[in-house]
């Protein structure tokens, strides 16, 4: 019975997370958790689109809360889950964007990961953007708070974010306009489908006026993220204007901050077309994608003190 199989793999990661003291309780902790998430891929038995909506035990997933259920593939959740961890502490990475080539690495650099027993890094972890919140945002905000980094989830569904904050409190809502469609065509008929549409230091470019975003709930005004993962929204509105924010985002910082930007369901149609247009799959930035499930596709992007077009708040 996966449920009761899950329910017992829970009660045993709030045992270790705590009477875990010590560093090594913690990480067996995780460990644990993102075998819990990653044991209930293993039940999925359905994958109509269905599942797009709260009542998704119906379809005969298991999910353990109202929510979505689990959507990514075990190896796509690992290649989110260990850049996390990749991404280095922040007085490293800060010495890396000042010095560029001229960073040299020293063993001392490394006690700053000594800073408390709950965390290797104290509070100097990653940060991370994840548009989409569902089932597996515990597993993801317990990696990054072990980290000592912040996370900050974007949904564009009241009812979805009302039940995340029950494991996470930084749940922002932001509305995308048009339709996935729509977006689409305009997309393909602006612009080259190899990225260098946006290869451009000003602020205005041919899909600013159709894809940018004039409410992104602050995004905008945080220090630089570490990584941006656009799962969501829903397949009817597309994730161009998400993609497109990340890459804007990215290019905002400066030339040595590297931003991980990651876009899941890559094997759908507009996701294909998007990808092309606003990423492009050039070998200096484009990682790879992670299969089998739906495509996981992973780029690295450096800032370019990009400006970014106008925001406000609604």
């Amino acid at each position: 019975d996966p449920k009761s199989v899950l329910e017992t793999f829970n009660n045993m990661c709030r045992v270790i997370i705590d009477h875990g003291s010590k560093p090594e309780g913690r990480k067996l902790g995780i460990g644990t958790i993102m075998f819990c998430y990653t044991h209930v891929l293993t039940f999925k038995r359905s994958y109509d689109y269905a599942w797009e909506n709260v009542e998704s035990i119906e379809m005969g997933y298991y999910t353990g809360t109202m929510l979505p259920p689990y959507q990514m593939d075990m190896f796509q959740y690992t290649a989110i889950l260990s850049t996390m961890a990749s991404i280095p502490s922040k007085p490293i990475k800060l010495a890396l964007e000042e010095n560029g080539k001229q960073f040299q690495d020293k063993a001392n650099n490394y006690n700053v990961w000594k800073k408390t027993e709950d965390s290797p890094r104290g509070e100097d972890g990653p940060r991370v953007l994840f548009w989409g919140c569902g089932s597996d945002t515990p597993l993801h905000v317990n990696l990054v708070e072990f980290l000592g980094g912040s996370i900050t989830f974007i949904d564009n569904n009241e009812e979805w974010a009302k039940e995340c904050r029950k494991t996470h409190p930084d749940i922002r809502l932001i509305e995308p306009v048009g339709k996935k469609d729509e977006h689409t065509q305009l997309i393909a008929k602006l612009v080259a489908m190899d990225g260098s549409g946006l290869d451009t230091d000003d602020v205005n470019d041919p899909l600013t006026e159709s894809q940018w975003m004039s409410n992104i709930a602050g995004v905008e005004n945080d220090p630089p993220w570490d990584i941006i993962v656009v799962d969501g929204p829903a397949e009817a509105l597309g994730r161009s204007q998400p993609l497109y924010m990340a890459k804007r985002l990215a290019q905002s910082y400066g030339p040595n901050h590297y931003t991980h930007i990651f876009l899941h369901d890559a094997s759908r149609h507009d996701n294909c077309v998007i990808a092309n247009a606003i990423m492009g799959h050039g070998p200096s930035e484009y990682m790879g994608n992670t299969l089998p499930r739906k495509g996981l596709k992973h780029w690295r992007v450096s800032g370019r003190n990009r400006k970014l077009p106008p925001t406000k708040t609604i």
